[in-house]
């Protein structure tokens, strides 16, 4: 048997570890993880050891925020917590849970705890593990069979329960909407704090004055923010390797561009990379008439600079990100309220 194989992670019942798990079994789970890690290259740390501990007594998913305050300040920083989150991912001990908000939550990967479902909460987001008898199993995996057998890809299974009524429901205000989208953007900040910049103008609209902006752009079907982010930052700079970090900010903007006016759902993520030069790979037309170059900023010039930036609120936002602040939940940095 590999040395790596799930079952050194099962109970001396031989049950898959899952939430509430036996300290008895605590042991080969380290042992485990640790493996992975030193396959990677990478060594076992101390906050790497503390954020799977949280991980595992939680039994469930929790955020970057529920997870440095089981810990107290004990063994976790706030700056290095997410990085160790994310290494544990590229291993395969952990792994991020997608509930449809803008916090990441994580878990310990089902190759550790066995196969299970989430129970998600439309109104609140709180996220709990459950697991079902096999024969519902089976039964799930001949609807795939024949989901997949009438040319459709099976990409997620979700089954909603206790909708709210109509009259529970917020009656929404009439706009008229030409291009209505979420979408996701990056701070990107190189090893000396410097963010990448895009200046652009409306190729339609000579009255309004040129912009500095962080790339972004349109979420794809089937993306999450941070593969919509980093695609984006290739198109639109050619800047290919970075370290995509969480959500820090999120706005609800409008705005007129290229004669359509846009309502923009936005999550902006902050990202790190060793530099680059601005070498676009895939400008859609109108980006290709709008952009006019891009640079890198220091942090001080920006601040010192009077030229039109976007996000609006970026100078009054970015230096705690700079200084690897990060916020524990997303700041919403709408320039106006419109929800």
């Amino acid at each position: 048997m590999p040395e790596d194989h799930p079952a050194a992670v099962s109970s001396s019942d031989g049950q898959s570890l899952g939430w509430g798990h036996n300290h008895g079994v605590v042991d080969d789970l380290h042992v485990t993880v640790g493996r992975r890690l030193r396959a990677s290259g990478m060594r076992y740390s101390r906050s790497r050891f503390a954020v799977v501990e949280v991980l595992a007594d939680a039994g469930r998913p929790v955020t970057l925020r529920e997870i440095l305050v089981v810990d107290g300040g004990r063994r976790l920083a706030q700056s290095s917590a997410y990085r160790n989150l994310a290494e544990l991912v590229d291993v395969g001990a952990v792994r991020r849970v997608d509930a449809g908000d803008d916090r990441a939550r994580f878990e310990l990967h089902e190759s550790l705890t066995g196969h299970h479902h989430q129970l998600v909460c439309d109104v609140c987001g709180r996220v709990e593990d459950f697991r079902v008898p096999d024969e519902f199993e089976r039964q799930v995996a001949a609807l795939v069979d024949v989901a997949e057998g009438g040319g459709f890809r099976v990409d997620a299974l979700t089954c909603s329960a206790g909708a709210p009524t109509v009259g529970e429901l917020p009656t929404p205000e009439v706009r008229r909407v030409f291009l209505k989208r979420p979408a996701a953007r990056v701070v990107l900040l190189d090893r000396e704090g410097r963010i990448f910049l895009v200046n652009a103008e409306d190729p339609l609209d000579p009255f309004k004055p040129p912009w500095w902006e962080i790339p972004g752009g349109g979420i794809d079907w089937g993306e999450d923010s941070a593969t919509a982010a980093a695609r984006e930052l290739v198109e639109e700079t050619g800047i290919e390797e970075v370290e995509m970090g969480p959500i820090i900010w999120t706005q609800h903007v409008q705005f007129t561009f290229g004669g359509y006016f846009f309502d923009s759902h936005e999550k902006i993520h902050v990202a790190w990379c060793d530099g680059g030069d601005y070498r676009p790979r895939h400008l859609e037309a109108l980006e290709a008439a709008a952009f006019r170059g891009a640079r890198w900023w220091a942090l001080d010039d920006l601040l010192a600079s009077d030229e039109p930036v976007l996000p609006a609120l970026l100078r009054e936002h970015l230096s705690p990100i700079v200084a690897g602040n990060l916020p524990v939940e997303p700041i919403d940095i709408s320039p106006e309220p419109l929800d």
